[in-house]
C-alpha cells in the first residue's frame, strides 16, 4: 500500500506524450488504456484508432470532449502508414498498443532482413519505451468432479460463450479446454459442450482476417468439425507430443480446442497446469471451471496450483473477462515477457488502485447459477442471485441486464437495480423457441413459424431428448410440405448440403464465412454488466516464478513477497 500511486504520488511530474494505438475489436479498450496513461503515468495521450474502428470517430471525440478540449487527449484515424509515423515522431515519447505480436514486432525492430539483423544484435528500431497487450492461446481448465446434469449444461453453455462472446474477437477468449481423459462423465461433459456451441445464437465472424484462419485450422484439423452453419470450428484432440496449432496459434476467431489428458483430482489439476504453462502460447489469462466439493477436498493443493499458474489473469468459476472489467484490477501478461520474447505483452493497464509490481489478478465466482446456488449457503461455495448470467451466450436477457448493470454502476440507483435482477430471472430460453433458428432457415428455407403462402407448410411439432439432461423439449419446425421435420443438427452431427456425410472441417475448408462490414466492432456486445461480479484479488509480487508469455519452458526468478488483496464484489 505504501507504494501504491504510480505517477499520482508526483503529480507535478510530467510524463510526456503517450501514444496508444487503439484495439480493433472492443471499444472500450482505447478508452481505459488512455486513461491509465493519463492517470498511472502523468502523461497526455495520443489515441489512434484501428482501422476497423474508423467509422467511430465522431463517437470517440464527443465520449472523450471532456479530455480532448483540456488539451490531454487528441484521437485521430489512419493506417499503419499513420500508426508508423506517429511511432517514429520525436514528440512521442511512450507507446502503447493492443494488438497482435506480429504488429508488435514490426514496430520494435522494423520489417524485412533488417528487421532479423536488429533483432539479433538486440538493437530495436523503436527508440522509446513501448508496453503492450497482445492476447494468447488461453486455456479453460475443466477439474473433474461428481456434477449433475444442470451443472454440465451450465458449464458447458459457460465454455461456450468464454469462446463465441463478440464472434471469438477477443484476446482472452477462452481457446482450449483441458479435460480429464478419465472423468467418468467426459462423455456426457462433451456432447453438452458440442450442443451448446453449435446451438448459441449465430455471431457471425467479422474481424479482418477471421475466415483466413478459420481455414488455417481447417487444414491442420482434417476431423474437426463445423458448428452453427459453419460459422464456427470444433477441434476434439489428445496432447501430442509437441504442442499442435491449436496450442500455440490464437486464432482470434470462434474456433474452440478440446484436449484431454490422464488422470483425476489434483493429479489431473497438476497435469493440466503443467500442459498450460508449458504448451500453450501467451501467459494473458487462464480460466478454470471446479465444483465446490471437489475444491474443498484439493484443499491446499488447489492453491498450490492456481499458485503455479503463470498468467496475468486467472478466474476459477468465472471468466477471465471478469478480470478485463473490473477497474481495480491489474490487465496484463504474467511478468517476464522482453522485447526479444514479447508473449503476451509488457507492463500493465486498468489497475485503478494504482498498485506497482503486480504480477497477477485473481477472480472467483459460483459455480451454480440461482435457485442452485442457494446449495453454497449449507455446503460451501458462492452464492448467485442470478439464475442465468446476462453476459452467456444463450441468455435472452442479456442486453438489457448489462445495461442495467452498466447504469447502476454510474448512478448507484437501487431500485433500477432491483428491476434489472427481475429481467434477469427471464434469462432462461423459451422452451418452445428453436435453439438455433440459423440452422433451421439452411434446412428449410425459412424462419420457424413462417409459412410460404396460406395454407400451405403446416408446423409440426418436433420433440427432442436433450442428451446431457433427459430433459423433453418441443420446437415447432416449419417445414415445405413433403418434408420430414428435422430438429436443427449438433455439430458432431451436423449433415453436407447432400445429407450423406458428416460435415467435418475438411469437407467444409474453402467454404467463404461471411463477414460483417468494416467498422462493426462498434456493435459489440455489452462487457459493462460484468463488472458487477466474481470476488476478486490481486497477487503482488514475483511468487510463482515467471515465464514469458511465447516461452513454454518457464524460467524460475526469485521470489519475491505475495500477498493477496480483496476488492469488494457482488458475486454475480
Amino acid at each position: 500500500r505504501a507504494g501504491a500511486g504510480l505517477a499520482q504520488r508526483s503529480p507535478g511530474t510530467p510524463g510526456g506524450v503517450g501514444l496508444v494505438l487503439g484495439a480493433g475489436n472492443v471499444t472500450s479498450i482505447p478508452v481505459a488504456d488512455v486513461l491509465y496513461e493519463l492517470f498511472a503515468n502523468n502523461r497526455v495521450a495520443m489515441l489512434k484508432l484501428n482501422p476497423t474502428q474508423e467509422t467511430l470517430l465522431p463517437i470517440f471525440t464527443r465520449a472523450l470532449a471532456p479530455l480532448i478540449e483540456p488539451g490531454f487527449l487528441r484521437v485521430i484515424a489512419g493506417g499503419p502508414d499513420v500508426g508508423a509515423a506517429l511511432t517514429a515522431h520525436p514528440g512521442i515519447d511512450h507507446v502503447h498498443i493492443t494488438g497482435s505480436a506480429s504488429t508488435f514486432e514490426r514496430i520494435v525492430w522494423g520489417d524485412g532482413p533488417q528487421a532479423r539483423r536488429r533483432r539479433r544484435e538486440n538493437r530495436p528500431a523503436l527508440k522509446k519505451p513501448i508496453t503492450a497487450e497482445l492476447g494468447g492461446v488461453s486455456p479453460i481448465i475443466v477439474v473433474p468432479g461428481e456434477w449433475s446434469a444442470a451443472d454440465i449444461r451450465y458449464q458447458a453453455e459457460h465454455i461456450a460463450t468464454m469462446r463465441l462472446q463478440n464472434a471469438g474477437h477477443n484476446c482472452i477468449a477462452g481457446q482450449v479446454v483441458l479435460l480429464s481423459r478419465d472423468w467418468p462423465q467426459r462423455a456426457q461433459f462433451l456432447a453438452a459442450l458440442r450442443r451448446a456451441y453449435d446451438e448459441a445464437t449465430a455471431r457471425m465472424p467479422w474481424y479482418p482476417g477471421s475466415s483466413e484462419r478459420m481455414d488455417a485450422a481447417a487444414a491442420a484439423y482434417p476431423d474437426a468439425m463445423w458448428c452453427g452453419d459453419r460459422t464456427r470450428l470444433l477441434v476434439e484432440t489428445e496432447a501430442g507430443a509437441v504442442p499442435g496449432p491449436i496450442e500455440e496459434t490464437e486464432y482470434f476467431a470462434p474456433v474452440l480446442g478440446v484436449i484431454t489428458l490422464p488422470g483425476l483430482g489434483q493429479d489431473f489439476l497438476d497435469a493440466a497446469v503443467a500442459h498450460a504453462n508449458e504448451r500453450l502460447t501467451g501467459t494473458l489469462g487462464a480460466n478454470i471451471l471446479i465444483d465446490p466439493a471437489t475444491e474443498a477436498a484439493l484443499g491446499d493443493g488447489f492453491e498450490r496450483a492456481i499458485a503455479d499458474l503463470r498468467y496475468g489473469a486467472i478466474a476459477i468459476n468465472a471468466w477471465t473477462a471478469f478480470v478485463f472489467l473490473t477497474p481495480t484490477l491489474t490487465w496484463s501478461a504474467f511478468p517476464g515477457s522482453t522485447l526479444q520474447d514479447v508473449g503476451s505483452g509488457i507492463g500493465i493497464v486498468h489497475n485503478a488502485l494504482l498498485l506497482d509490481d503486480v504480477e497477477r489478478s485473481v477472480a472467483r465466482g459460483p459455480f451454480r447459477p440461482f435457485p442452485r446456488s442457494l446449495t453454497a449457503l449449507v455446503r460451501g461455495g458462492r452464492f448467485s442471485v442470478l439464475p442465468k448470467p446476462p453476459w452467456f451466450v444463450s441468455s435472452r436477457t442479456g442486453a438489457t441486464v448489462s445495461e442495467g448493470f452498466t447504469r447502476f454502476r454510474m448512478n448507484r440507483r437501487w431500485p433500477a437495480l432491483a428491476a434489472t435482477l427481475l429481467r434477469a430471472f427471464r434469462a432462461w430460453p423459451r422452451a418452445a423457441t428453436t435453439p438455433h433458428a440459423s440452422a433451421l432457415v439452411a434446412r428449410t428455407g425459412r424462419m420457424p413459424g413462417a409459412s410460404a403462402s396460406a395454407g400451405r407448410n403446416q408446423p409440426r411439432n418436433h420433440t427432442a431428448i436433450d442428451s446431457a439432461s433427459t430433459t423433453r423439449v418441443t420446437t415447432r419446425v416449419q417445414t415445405p410440405t413433403g418434408s420430414p421435420a428435422m430438429p436443427p443438427p449438433i455439430c458432431a452431427n451436423a449433415m453436407s448440403p447432400q445429407g450423406t456425410m458428416p460435415m467435418t472441417a475438411a469437407s467444409a475448408a474453402g467454404r467463404r464465412r461471411p463477414r460483417m462490414p468494416r467498422g462493426a466492432a462498434g456493435a459489440s456486445e455489452a462487457w459493462a454488466g460484468l463488472g458487477v461480479g466474481a470476488r476478486a484479488g490481486v497477487r503482488v509480487g514475483a511468487g510463482a516464478g515467471s515465464r514469458s508469455g511465447s516461452a513454454r519452458r518457464g524460467e524460475t526468478r526469485a521470489p519475491s513477497r505475495a500477498s493477496i488483496m480483496t476488492a469488494p464484489a457482488v458475486s454475480a
